[in-house]
């Protein structure tokens, strides 16, 4: 999730992972945030998507 903080004047990314918000951290441009989110979820995904194999896998 990317949102404008009207504080500091700047986009600040968030991902959203098991009900918890993770910060991603503060961004000059809403593009550079949303690249961030966009790299964190393709990260997360693989993360998830490997672990899940091990369990199935292992079973």
């Amino acid at each position: 999730m990317v949102g404008y903080s009207s504080s500091t004047g700047k986009y600040q990314a968030t991902l959203s992972i098991l009900g918890k918000l993770i910060f991603l951290g503060e961004y000059k441009s809403y593009k550079e945030a949303k690249m961030a989110e966009e790299a964190a979820t393709h990260q997360t995904d693989d993360y998830i998507r490997t672990h899940l194999n091990r369990i199935c896998v292992n079973s």
